[in-house]
């Protein structure tokens, strides 16, 4: 298609291939969740760009999403439950997955305990002078509804969590939402847990 040849399709994919080289820095092998991970396909882009590197590639998905990816994608492990939080991963990412939730800041926090070093997050539009606010989205033929977050409450919650911010990535979408108090800018950013002293 097209649109795999866009800056942001650029930007999106060689920002997750800079966060699992380092997630997997002097490692033979890492394991990765991917909450909300659509199909599992950036098991498939991590294999690409890692090819000497055993990824152990987890997946939380909705029960259709989750059974479709199998078929498609076995050698990823799958969740339609939050049954994956019972283990640590190396790198923990969340794609787009945030705004689809009403509860994200809730969704962090659980998630925290199974973070062993990174949080990555990707495709989140922020707004930075504005309250967060929901508006209707119109894709693939679906109307849903998708949260705008103000940036300063996002990093706020991610630092009541206790990572730190590592750096922010470029993304470079600007979707335009009409009525909106704030037009928004789609970010990313990749946080770090400090090891806990005798961890390696």
């Amino acid at each position: 298609p097209s649109d795999i040849r866009t800056p942001t399709f650029h930007h999106v994919h060689i920002s997750y291939a800079s966060v699992l080289a380092w997630a997997a820095h002097k490692k033979d092998s890492i394991s990765v969740l991917d909450w909300g991970g659509a199909l599992g396909h950036y098991y498939l882009v991590g294999k690409a760009v890692l090819p000497d590197v055993d990824i152990d590639f987890h997946v939380k998905e909705v029960p259709l999403m989750a059974k479709a990816g199998e078929q498609l994608n076995p050698e990823v492990h799958w969740y339609d439950d939050e049954t994956c939080l019972e283990r640590e991963y190396d790198l923990v990412m969340m794609t787009g997955s945030i705004p689809y939730m009403e509860d994200w800041a809730d969704v962090l926090h659980r998630i925290t305990p199974a973070i062993k070093k990174y949080l990555y997050i990707a495709r989140l539009p922020v707004v930075e002078n504005s309250p967060s606010f929901v508006a209707t989205q119109r894709l693939y033929n679906s109307q849903m509804l998708h949260q705008l977050i103000n940036q300063t409450e996002f990093l706020e919650t991610i630092k009541n969590t206790g990572l730190s911010l590592v750096r922010e990535f470029v993304v470079g979408d600007r979707p335009y939402i009409k009525g909106a108090p704030e037009q928004s800018e789609v970010r990313g950013w990749l946080f770090k847990k400090e090891a806990k002293p005798g961890s390696r």
